[in-house]
């Protein structure tokens, strides 16, 4: 690395006030938005909405993040700021800022270089991360803290601070983080590969190989690796009272099933069902998501239907998946359409344009540079082969996780962007090494690249930021218009503090399943009784399912309120609502109360917003 790479601080200033401007402008034109309920969920376990207190224990992140930011929710007088909003958005703009940092501290003593660099970075974020800056998620938010981290090992001399970024990272979403660890992996094997060159230069490539100066680099992975297991255990051992240890494994089942297996319909495997005790009835509520209202589905019952469902797959082995996943992976290599919608672009671009420019320049820089260690008297394959095994390696790996990922069936764009940042971000680091290095002889080649580089980025960004922008824009008002609805609701249930509303889980993702959005939150919204006024129970409402149902907090919540810790028994009380969308049949549920030997019959009440049932579920007297 040269004396360039260790001066981004010199730009920090500018940088950081550019980034703050454009954050400000996006929040001003789109606003910030939770991108899923789930992260909705999460502020309110984190906030106190939820229960009444702050929780540390939302099982999405670890216990100590949920402790800091539970702490910041306890602060007199700001318990009714967004602190977790505020968090993420702090991470990712506070990411792109340092990145920024470092490429125009690359350029020092050329301010107008710096400043264009700058600027093309800033363009090239908007066009491919758009959508996920203003629709915020907390898995893209680790793939950045990830992403940041290996820039940093490729672009300076810094280990502290990479090593926090992916610390915290590991807090915030830990299987994200452990996804992408191998994109860290193959950086951390660049930075060592350079070392030993740099020692070989130094020495004289007749020296054996001086292995001394990679100590600091392996000694920087077992600091990592430690951190990473004392959170671990940090976190097992705040989960350790028998009470979350139980909820613990129930969510690890859910995980297993929902995310990772199906659920076998009951007419043609009846005989299984029956012989884990589970009825008709009971397999509804697998398949509707309200599984909270059966105090018999516990995690045993979760993990015997996934190890099931396991068991009847007949796609082969994982290897066979990944394979039969190839075409695929290879169309969306080369399908540039423009993007769909902010969830479901159906397609990789303009993430496989940036990417595909940015291996060719990295190699179309490496051939040059061959060429010149040819001309020195150096064997051509073996100047190739010294720098085409880091451009291999690097698709290899993301080609790796995608497949993985494509073959599990689990490739949201929350995932796969992640992905292609961090590889984004790794290739960026390459060029900037790269262009540090470049010698006189070099430089003329340089420019000329350099300046083809930028035009097409400007290319790229002006074929799709326009695009993006529009799409951004569009969903912004549809979620607007379409959580105007869960607003009333939420008027309702403040309105009548003295009832308790179990809401079907479906129809709090979404009353209108052919709507182009779901259920989420403006950030900086909090609702209006939080603070002071937020009542000691939490909200009066909760789901008859989810990923935090079965929880202590849950259950403390409902005995708080005096209610039965049993779902299924609550819901027959007299000041207990159930809360679905109009026109959804409510037959399920009477059947299901009917194969427990308690007849009742579904009232409807209520309606709000004109797509809201509010119902009583009443025991019929024979």
């Amino acid at each position: 690395m040269t004396k360039r790479l260790q001066q981004p601080w010199r730009v920090f200033v500018p940088v950081c006030t550019a980034a703050a401007a454009v954050a400000v402008l996006l929040g001003l034109r789109f606003g910030y938005w939770y991108d899923l309920n789930d992260d909705v969920l999460i502020r309110d376990i984190l906030s106190g909405i939820y229960s009444g207190q702050p929780q540390a224990r939302d099982i999405q992140q670890l216990y100590p993040l949920g402790l800091l930011i539970g702490l910041l929710y306890r602060i007199p007088g700001a318990s009714g700021i967004d602190w977790y909003g505020g968090f993420l958005l702090l991470c990712q703009w506070g990411c792109v800022a340092l990145t920024g940092c470092c490429a125009a501290g690359c350029m020092a003593g050329r301010k107008k270089t710096a400043w264009f660099v700058a600027a093309l970075g800033m363009c090239c974020l908007l066009t491919v991360m758009l959508p996920r800056l203003v629709f915020v998620q907390y898995s893209i938010t680790t793939a950045m803290l990830v992403a940041a981290a290996a820039y940093l090992l490729l672009t300076t001399r810094a280990r502290i601070m990479p090593l926090v970024f992916l610390l915290l990272a590991y807090t915030l979403r830990s299987e994200m983080t452990l996804l992408l660890l191998p994109l860290v992996g193959v950086v951390l094997l660049f930075r060592m590969a350079d070392e030993l060159a740099g020692a070989d230069r130094d020495r004289g490539h007749s020296q054996p190989p001086d292995y001394g100066r990679i100590i600091p680099s392996v000694a920087w992975i077992l600091i990592l690796l430690a951190g990473l297991a004392l959170l671990t255990l940090w976190n097992h051992a705040a989960y350790s009272a028998p009470g979350w240890r139980a909820y613990n494994d129930f969510f690890d089942a859910r995980t297993e099933l929902y995310d990772f297996q199906f659920i076998p319909d009951y007419a043609s495997h009846r005989a299984f069902y029956d012989g884990i005790g589970l009825s008709e009835e009971e397999q509804v509520l697998l398949e509707n998501y309200n599984f909270g209202l059966d105090e018999a589905i516990d995690a045993e019952t979760l993990r015997a239907v996934a190890d099931y469902a396991r068991s009847l797959r007949t796609d082969g082995s994982l290897l066979d998946r990944m394979w039969r996943a190839l075409p695929l992976y290879l169309y969306r290599l080369r399908n540039f359409h423009l993007p769909q919608s902010v969830e479901t672009p159906q397609t990789d671009a303009p993430w496989n344009l940036l990417i595909g420019l940015g291996y060719l320049f990295w190699c179309i820089a490496g051939l040059r540079h061959a060429v010149g260690q040819v001309r020195e008297g150096r064997k051509l394959l073996r100047a190739v082969m010294g720098f085409i095994w880091q451009p291999v390696l690097l698709f290899f790996v993301r080609s790796g996780l995608l497949l993985y990922m494509m073959a599990v069936g689990r490739d949201p764009v929350r995932i796969t962007h992640g992905i292609f940042l961090t590889e984004t971000l790794i290739l960026a680091g390459c060029l900037l090494r790269r262009e540090a290095a470049v010698t006189d002889t070099d430089s003329a080649f340089a420019g000329k690249a350099q300046l083809v580089c930028a035009a097409g980025l400007l290319l790229i960004a002006i074929c799709y930021l326009p695009a993006q922008l529009r799409m951004v824009a569009r969903e912004e008002e549809n979620r607007r218009s379409f959580n105007q609805a869960y607003g009333q609701l939420e008027e309702t249930f403040a309105a009548h503090p003295e009832e308790y509303y179990l809401m079907d889980v479906y129809t709090s993702v979404s009353y209108d399943h052919t709507a182009p959005v779901t259920y989420s939150a403006e950030m900086f919204h909090m609702p209006a009784h939080t603070g002071t006024a937020r009542p000691a129970a939490g909200m009066n409402h909760d789901l008859c399912g989810g990923w935090y149902c079965k929880s202590p907090a849950q259950e403390a919540k409902l005995t708080d309120r005096g209610l039965p810790v049993e779902m299924g028994e609550a819901l027959l009380e007299e000041k207990v609502c159930f809360v679905t969308a109009v026109g959804e049949e409510t037959d399920w549920l009477c059947a299901f109360y009917a194969s427990k030997g308690i007849p009742v019959q579904v009232e409807r009440t209520a309606c709000v917003a004109e797509v809201f049932d509010i119902c009583r579920v009443r025991r019929v007297t024979p």
